[in-house]
């Protein structure tokens, strides 16, 4: 059994019995109950070997509190992890020895995930909804690291974990909404809705980095706002952006009204609620906020909102038809946005860093936008050329 000892520094040692009784230690802690964790984890991990029978019975639901004990997670990611672990990881490996799970039956878990889930009902697992390819590669990823630490623990040799292919999520056609398409659809939103989908439009962040977004980041005078959060709905909390991409953003003008009038209307918090994770500090509140201060609801705001504005939404054409806006995603006002720069003449490098974008590859989608300044290079060429395009005099010259 094991148990602690504290030490003169104020600090706990873990102690356990190996297999042979001799006394160990799990190191020090500055928390009792994490050094009982922890030498309560090693004693188990001294308890097995991989010639012994329990190593090749032990089942994956019998080894998970001991992986779990060994992981070092801050809470809300944790509570993430456990949500994809219940729903997806147990119901299928649970009852499965470490020892039996193979390459190719985890390549035939994760396809079988992506075609059409899985989950625990009542005591079988069957199909769920398709999950994306970034919440398969989440649950693999869990399946991985637990099979990690069975290797490390000398539960298992091999860890079946590798060549497991997870097939990406299609490509979505990207949409920009005309000027006439933005005011449509702004035109069905008002109050905080209506500031929010018109920052998108003028500033491509993403919906994660708006929902994050603090009034300490915003300075209405300069006309600019630094992105330095993204809210993650998962973890509840606040993270760098994606690709750690801060960076400062101008601000068109209607969109700075907008915004000094939703700070004179809200009476923002003086505190963000929300765990920010790493070293990321916070002094103000959010920027757009449920009735309690806490973030909005980015699920909720896309289905309820937005899609009900498209919906409603309709642009008159010349002859005095209505045609509706139709099906637009939140995440098409920032291909709008970097199509509007792309247009306007902005070089992709700059373009590429106010997206935020993890290298100039990825701003290079939008680069066609920019066929239009095509004839300007062709006339450059032209004139460089000019004069050179008459046939030259040939004449003949003999060697003797």
């Amino acid at each position: 059994m094991a148990w602690t000892r504290r030490l003169s520094s104020g600090k706990f040692q873990g102690l356990y019995r190996d297999a042979y009784g001799k006394e160990r230690s799990a190191g020090t802690f500055p928390r009792e109950r994490q050094a009982l964790s922890k030498a309560a984890a090693a004693e188990e991990d001294a308890r097995i070997n991989p010639r012994s029978p329990e190593a090749r019975t032990i089942t994956w639901a019998q080894w998970e509190p001991r992986w779990l004990a060994r992981r070092s997670v801050a809470p809300q990611s944790l509570k993430a992890d456990m949500s994809k672990i219940e729903h997806h990881v147990r119901p299928k490996w649970g009852d499965v020895p470490l020892a039996d799970i193979t390459q190719g039956d985890i390549q035939e878990w994760v396809n079988e995930l992506r075609r059409s889930g899985g989950v625990r009902t009542t005591s079988r697992y069957e199909a769920g909804r398709p999950l994306s390819a970034s919440t398969v590669t989440k649950c693999y990823r869990l399946l991985s690291s637990s099979m990690r630490a069975a290797v490390t623990a000398k539960v298992l040799d091999k860890s079946p974990c590798f060549d497991v292919k997870i097939s990406k999520d299609g490509v979505s056609p990207e949409r920009y909404l005309t000027d006439d398409e933005q005011d449509a659809i702004c035109a069905e939103l008002d109050g905080q809705d209506l500031v929010l989908v018109r920052l998108a439009f003028g500033t491509g962040l993403r919906l994660g980095e708006i929902i994050g977004l603090h009034w300490e980041s915003i300075d209405l005078d300069g006309k600019t706002l630094h992105v330095r959060h993204a809210y993650d709905p998962e973890d509840r909390s606040m993270k760098a952006p994606k690709s750690y991409a801060m960076r400062a953003v101008p601000i068109p003008d209607e969109v700075v009204a907008l915004l000094e009038e939703h700070r004179t209307d809200s009476t923002p918090a003086l505190q963000c609620p929300i765990v920010h994770n790493g070293s990321t500090k916070c002094r103000t509140g959010l920027v757009f906020t449920q009735a309690d201060g806490k973030p909005i609801d980015g699920h909720n705001f896309r289905h309820r909102r937005w899609e009900r504005a498209c919906r409603r939404a309709a642009v008159r054409d010349s002859q005095g038809r209505d045609i509706p806006v139709g099906h637009a995603r939140v995440h098409d006002t920032r291909h709008t946005y970097a199509s509007t720069l792309i247009r306007a003449g902005i070089h992709l490098a700059q373009v590429c860093t106010l997206m935020g974008h993890s290298s100039i590859v990825v701003t290079m989608r939008y680069s066609h936008l920019g066929n239009s300044q095509w004839g300007a290079v062709a006339e450059a060429l032209n004139r460089r050329t000019a004069g050179r395009t008459a046939k030259p005099e040939l004449r003949v010259v003999k060697h003797w």
